[in-house]
């Protein structure tokens, strides 16, 4: 019979994601009860339930999982940046930049936005420490204070 919990697990995972609660929410909620019921028959040890905070923790400081939903933000401005068609707007690249396939995503930015400048460094990657990209940000930021002033 223990052999078969992991199936009742996934089916009843399956289940509740199909009575439309949010994946999180689907996940959290069988496992939790899983848990539970593991603990009442003598199957699952209370010790692992311990490590929960840790695992928030290590999600909440993880930089990947906030990347994420900035390159679909980024994908979003990319595809209705209309709005910006009349702002003054300065993109600057590094040519080595392997964060952001290089200059592939900027030039395509750059297309979108007719008004828009694009700035490629020849010998920065994605650090805006790197000495070429902190000047054209300080020369992109003095330019934006004259038009504002």
């Amino acid at each position: 019979m223990i052999e078969l919990i992991p199936l009742f697990l996934f089916i009843a995972v399956c289940l509740v994601l199909m009575c439309g609660y949010p994946v999180a929410f689907s996940l959290a909620g069988t496992s939790l009860v899983f848990a539970a019921a593991g603990l009442m028959t003598g199957t699952f040890d209370g010790a692992f339930l311990s490590a929960i905070p840790n695992r928030f923790y290590g999600i909440m400081i993880n930089t990947n999982l906030f990347a994420v939903p900035m390159f679909v933000f980024m994908g979003m401005m990319l595809e209705k940046s209309k709005i910006l068609k009349d702002k003054p707007i300065t993109i600057i690249q590094g040519r080595y930049d392997m964060v952001c396939p290089p200059p592939k995503t900027a030039y395509e930015l750059h297309q979108a936005i007719p008004k828009s400048k694009l700035i490629i460094i020849p010998d920065a990657g994605h650090s805006a420490s790197e000495a070429g990209t902190l000047s054209s940000l300080l020369d992109a930021t003095d330019e934006f204070k004259t038009i504002i002033s």
